[in-house]
């Protein structure tokens, strides 16, 4: 695995109001998995946010398998990725798909927002 590979604070969104900067103004996408609001940064990479509500997957043990996996994606196209801030938001059809079927969601999403976002 390529060293900017990992997943350090400087590729996690931390705090209310790293969020709220890409809620006010994000372009949305909305696929599979859930709904993917991105925005470019002013930062030299892209960096990740996470909402799992408990309403949505009420299972702590799919909202941790969903995050895993929503994470290691992100890790693996944040080269091809610019600058930009990405949060993402679950979909509640993800608990009727099993461990396979959300981790598919999952590289799908990131592959297509790849491919949109880089051009």
């Amino acid at each position: 695995m390529p060293a900017q590979a990992g997943f350090s604070k400087s590729v996690r969104l931390l705090d209310a109001k790293a969020y709220t900067f890409v809620f006010d103004k994000a372009q949305r996408f909305n696929l599979s998995a859930g709904l993917y609001l991105v925005r470019a940064n002013s930062q030299a990479t892209a960096r990740l946010g996470l909402v799992v509500a408990k309403k949505r997957l009420n299972k702590a043990v799919k909202r941790n398998h969903l995050k895993r996996a929503q994470r290691e994606h992100f890790r693996l196209v944040r080269p091809q990725l610019n600058a930009y801030d990405i949060v993402f938001l679950a979909n509640h059809h993800l608990t009727k798909l099993n461990r396979r079927q959300m981790t598919l969601c999952c590289v799908k999403d990131w592959l297509k927002l790849s491919v949109l976002l880089s051009t």
